[in-house]
């Protein structure tokens, strides 16, 4: 199960997603986890670092109160009231400062969780890409508001006794809320001139070199499959593909690609009425047979039987 610190322990780079030693929560914090998503309601403290690090989930951080500077791949962003800062495990931490009024509400998610509740959507991974190049959101104050509503909810709910339902509509409200937010990077994606290519940011050749094989992976629509493809688009060997990979994701590019693939099988299948041939045919597999066991190695059931159980 994943704990508050998962999140707000930074790592150092290379040594895994998750941490050591935990600090005593505040009382005044309401948190819930699970072993994919954490909220925490009023978040007035994260550690002080000064050396690289990562963090070991998807973090989403709304600054209620105060102030908060950090760096994030070499850049220096200063959040304020009304401002989002997203990090994920692709981003590199190097300082934080708080304010002593600083407050927050947070909600993170376990990469997997995240790429199960945008399911291989082209469009979204385009957007969540974007964000990796531009981590800090500054929000209207209707949006602001309405973030604020959700935080009610969770308030309530938080409070409200646990019955077998419970954490389907926690991760309910989760969505709801991570919809709305990448709605608002989508108007920022559209109003910033060529979008993620245009980031002129001083962050690592290899971390540059991963995020251009993310991107690559998004825009392909799954035509090609292999490590050898992807490194001879970014003109570089698939064993140094495979290396930084790693180093930067903790994920092989293979993990990456089988990943995505996954994921966007589980989205045709809940969210459209493309049959199994036509699915297995948009995604490139040789025959029904191919695709059919695939689909039963990695989600558990044939793509038959996992329509029905969802």
């Amino acid at each position: 199960m994943y704990k508050r610190d998962d999140i707000l322990t930074p790592l150092a780079s290379g040594k895994g997603t998750r941490p050591g030693k935990q600090n005593d929560l505040r009382a005044e914090e309401r948190y819930y986890s699970n072993s994919e998503i954490i909220i925490i309601e009023d978040l007035k403290e994260i550690p002080k670092f000064n050396k690289e690090c990562k963090l070991g989930m998807t973090a989403l951080l709304l600054c209620e109160e105060g102030e908060l500077s950090v760096v994030i791949d070499g850049i220096k962003y200063e959040v304020k009231k009304g401002s989002f800062i997203i990090c994920s495990s692709l981003h590199t931490l190097s300082q934080s400062v708080i304010s002593k009024d600083f407050r927050s509400f947070c909600l993170a998610f376990s990469t997997a969780k995240l790429g199960n509740i945008i399911g291989g959507n082209p469009e979204m991974l385009r957007q969540m890409l974007f964000v990796n190049d531009n981590p800090m959101v500054t929000i209207s104050p209707g949006i602001y508001d309405l973030v604020s509503a959700y935080k009610k909810l969770f308030e309530t709910k938080l409070s409200f006794v646990k019955h077998q339902y419970y954490n389907i509509t926690i991760e309910s409200l989760l969505k709801a809320v991570l919809f709305d937010i990448i709605g608002v990077v989508a108007i920022k994606m559209r109003n910033t001139p060529n979008n993620i290519e245009s980031s002129t940011k001083s962050f690592s050749s290899r971390n540059a070199y991963v995020r251009r094989f993310l991107t690559l992976l998004t825009e392909d629509n799954f035509k090609h499959r292999t490590v050898q493809y992807f490194a001879d688009q970014l003109c570089i060997t698939a064993k140094y593909l495979s290396l930084i990979c790693r180093q930067e994701t903790g994920k092989t590019p293979n993990q990456w690609i089988k990943e995505r693939l996954v994921e966007r099988i589980r989205y045709l299948l809940l969210n459209t009425t493309l049959s199994n041939k036509e699915i297995s045919i948009q995604l490139g597999f040789p025959n029904l047979s191919f695709f059919g066991k695939f689909t039963k190695e990695h989600l558990g059931y044939s793509p038959m039987e996992f329509r029905k159980r969802q």
